[in-house]
Formats: C-alpha cells, structure tokens, sequence
C-alpha cells in the first residue's frame, strides 16, 4: 500500500498495489487488506538488514508531500534594507546645508572656499568641456532627471504589481486563517500598508537624489553667495537710501546718453528712428562682450574670474517655455552654461547676455551681476551693448525715481528720443505677455525662496540693487566716470 505522510497522518492514498498473481482478501488483516499472516516479515526479509515487507504488496517507499511554503503576508513583511546609496544621498545633502551654515558668515573663509580652491576651476573645465559644443546641454539634463525619477516611480510600481499577482495566486480561502475575507482573486485585504510602503520608498529615492543634486549645488554655485559682495570689492556702501537728487541727476544724465548712443546706432544704419532695435547676431555680442570683461577686469576690482576663459553662452532651446516663466536667461551650474533666452528685444539682449556671462564667472547675487554687467558694457567696442547697458539703468533710475518725484519722470521720459522710446514699449510688451501668469508667479516665487535661502533677504528685489552701486560709484568717481562713451569704446 502506498502511503503519503501528511501533517504526521498515514492516510492510504490509492488502493492496494499488487503483484502479479497476487491476491487480497479485503478486511483480512489490521489494515483493511492483507491476511495476519501476510504481514510478518520474512526470512529474507530478516537476512536483509532486517527491513519488513508484505508479502504480496508491492515495495513502495512513503511520498513525503511538502506543501509550498506561503508568502507572508504584506502586512507583516518588512521592507528589504535601502541601499547604501540611500544614504549616501542623504548624507550628501546634509554636508551641503552644514558647508553653507559654516561659509554664510565668513565671506573670508568662503571666498577661500570658492573663490580661489579648486571649485571655481572645476566651474570653469565644466563650461569650457560644455562651451564648445554648439546646443545647450542643460536642457537635457533637466528631461534625464525628471525622466529618471519616472523611470524609477515606474518600477517600484510594476515591483508592486508584480508582488501582487504572486501573493493573490499563492493565496486563496484554503490558504486564508480564519475570519479572513478573499477577494475574487483570492487575494486578502490587507489596508493601505503596502501603498504608504511604496510611497514612503519612493519619498526616501527622491530624497537620495535631492540630496545630491543640492550637494553638487551647493558645491559649485550656492558657497558663491556668501562670497564678499562687489560693493566690498569696490570698497562703495550701497546700502540705505539715496537722496532723490542724486538719483534725478543719475536718471537725467543717462536719458540724454541713451539718445546719443541710440543717435549713433541710427547713423550707422543700425537702427530705425521710429522703430525698435533690430534684432542682434548673438555671435556679434559674445564677442563683443568677451574682450570687454578683461578691459572691465583692468579698471575695476572684480573677482579673478572675471579675466578666465569661459565656454561661449547659448540660447536656449525652449526658449519659449522658459520665458512663459518670466525668465530671459539662466546660469546652469551643473554644465557651467550661460544660457539666454532667444528672441529677447534688441536693446535689452545684451545686457541678459552680460548678466548671466557674470554669473558664470563666479557673480552669484543679483544685484552685482547686474552692476557688473552695466560696468563691462561700458567698455564694449560695439554701441549696442553701450546703449543697452545705459538704457537699463536708466530705467532703474526711473522707477526708484517714480515714487517721490513723478513729475520728474515724466519730463524725462518726454525727453526721449522715438527711437529709444520705441525700445522702451518693446521690452514692456514682450514682459507684460508673461507677467502675472501662474507658472511665472510659481517661477518667481521659487527664485525669491532660493534667494532668501542663500542670504539675500531682498530676495527678487534685490535684482534693483544695482542701481545703488551704480550710485555711490557716480558719487566717488564722478558721474562722468560710469557714463559709457560715445563714438567709440574708449574705457570711461
């Protein structure tokens, strides 16, 4: 007879099993088939190791039948220990955040830091690396980010679903304990468990790659903000409020420069009377701007790399979404690129491109990117970049101007030239198309956190700043000195 062990129970699984010839009588022996007779060993039986044998039953050794071993349930698996990168990541983004809290109020120790370390060199071989070739590749590294992080939230979910499907076919009712409720595919309800495990592993992935990417952040642009400012370079006090004469004097000086400037674009036939700038070569101004960094360099104490070679800037691909966020350039610090958004008004596009060329060459806040880039334009051979640099400020002026003297600025800008009043309506249009939209507030919103975040309490409102650098240099140097020249690039 063949017998299966089940749970410690002998329980016949087929009938008897005979041999040829043989016979039984049922209800003759103890078991329910052989004789008494039958069952007792026999002498060879005895000779062979003393193994028992039935006499006319077929040897047959016991089947031990295992059942498969049953998944644990979700609810009480615990989760696989994260990998080592988890924490690496976390770890990493920790160091960022301490590294800022040391180097936020010692602009010394950081200007040791980043300033004359290897980080600014390694800023530098990553745009000359990028700089040569002719796309942005920030761009690209924006849509493998965000395409990685979909990537990784697909697989923990097709993970899931495929965890799943084992546990509702390993489980059904006979497997199920008492007062447990299958569903149709056998499956056992088990609350939301797995799906907050999922999304705590989830969390924990973003977080490991926040934590890196802030890291790398951190390392090669946020340490530059607690560098010491260009107000203390040019060793100037910018801050407070400026008497509401200087700031007229400034205003009215600089919409009689503007007109001169924009008089000899239209005498070299760059330029309509009664129209907008034309739009620039963004070849022409990069190299118009690039010689005038060094000539900038040699009369100004700007930071070191301002005389370092730099990968050219680029215009953006998406330009035109990143403009529906209201901005017209960016520095990308993971490339090292200056990137400028293509399609920009004339007479502002060179001064966008001098900005971001600042914040390349190691310029993190915004106020002194935009006083540095009014100061190298004024040696710029090119009068474009001249009157754009001019016109800027200009309108600066007239702003800051507005709240206690109306009047004034309203005979100014009656003082324009069409022509220069021409660009004016052309840079307002081209911002009031974006302005006010909800992805620009968000957009701008998170520029003024950064901001604040790296120690510039103005947060956007310091991109205004530049107008009290401009300022107190007229006020030490002469008004004279910051005007840029006309007829020629004569250093001022």
């Amino acid at each position: 007879m063949d017998l299966r062990v089940r749970g410690g129970d002998l329980r016949p699984r087929r009938g008897p099993h005979l041999r040829r010839g043989g016979a039984l009588r049922p209800g003759g022996g103890p078991l329910g088939g052989a004789p008494a007779h039958a069952q007792r060993p026999s002498r060879a039986g005895r000779r062979r190791g003393g193994r028992t044998h039935l006499r006319g039953v077929r040897r047959t050794r016991p089947r031990l039948h295992l059942r498969h071993r049953q998944r644990a349930p979700d609810s009480v698996r615990s989760d696989p220990p994260l990998p080592w990168g988890w924490h690496v990541g976390l770890a990493l983004g920790l160091a960022g955040w301490v590294g800022w809290r040391i180097l936020a109020d010692r602009p010394e120790l950081a200007e040791a830091v980043a300033g004359r370390g290897l980080l600014p060199r390694l800023s530098q071989a990553l745009s000359l690396a990028t700089g040569w070739i002719p796309v942005s590749l920030a761009e690209f590294v924006v849509l493998g980010v965000v395409g990685a992080l979909g990537w990784s939230a697909a697989g923990e979910l097709r993970r899931r679903r495929r965890s799943g499907r084992r546990d509702g076919g390993a489980r059904g009712p006979a497997s199920a304990g008492p007062g447990a409720s299958a569903g149709a595919g056998g499956r056992i309800a088990e609350g939301n468990e797995p799906v907050l495990r999922l999304l705590r592993r989830g969390a924990l992935r973003i977080l490991r790659d926040a934590g890196v990417l802030f890291f790398l952040f951190q390392l090669l642009w946020g340490f530059g903000y607690a560098r010491p400012g260009l107000a203390d370079r040019l060793e100037i006090t910018a801050a407070g409020e400026a008497p509401a004469l200087e700031v007229r004097s400034l205003a009215a000086a600089l919409v009689i420069r503007t007109n001169e400037l924009r008089a000899e674009l239209e005498a070299e036939g760059r330029a309509d009377p009664e129209a907008p700038l034309p739009a620039l070569s963004h070849r022409s101004l990069v190299r118009a701007l690039e010689p005038a960094w060094l000539e900038a360099a040699d009369r100004w104490p700007l930071p070191p790399e301002a005389r370092w070679r730099m990968g050219a800037p680029k215009p953006l691909w998406a330009s035109e979404a990143v403009r529906r966020l209201g901005i017209a350039g960016i520095y990308f610090p993971y490339t090292g690129e200056a990137l400028v958004v293509a399609g920009r008004p004339a007479s502002a596009a060179p001064r966008d491109l001098a900005h971001e060329m600042a914040h390349q060459r190691g310029i993190a806040r915004e106020d002194d990117a935009n006083a540095t880039a009014y100061l190298v334009g004024l040696h710029a051979e090119d009068a474009a970049v001249r009157y754009a640099v001019a016109l800027f400020i200009q309108r600066q002026a007239l702003n800051a101007l507005l709240a206690v003297d109306p009047a004034a600025v309203r005979r100014l800008v009656e003082a324009r030239s069409p022509g220069v009043q021409a660009d004016v309506r052309d840079q307002v249009e081209w911002s009031r198309e974006v302005a006010g939209t909800p992805v620009a507030r968000v957009a701008s919103a998170a520029n003024d956190r950064m901001l604040r975040s790296h120690g510039i309490d103005e947060g956007i409102r310091s991109y205004q700043g530049s107008l009290w650098i401009v300022l107190a240099l007229a006020r030490r140097e002469g008004l004279g000195a910051i005007l840029p020249p006309v007829g020629g690039g004569a250093s001022p």
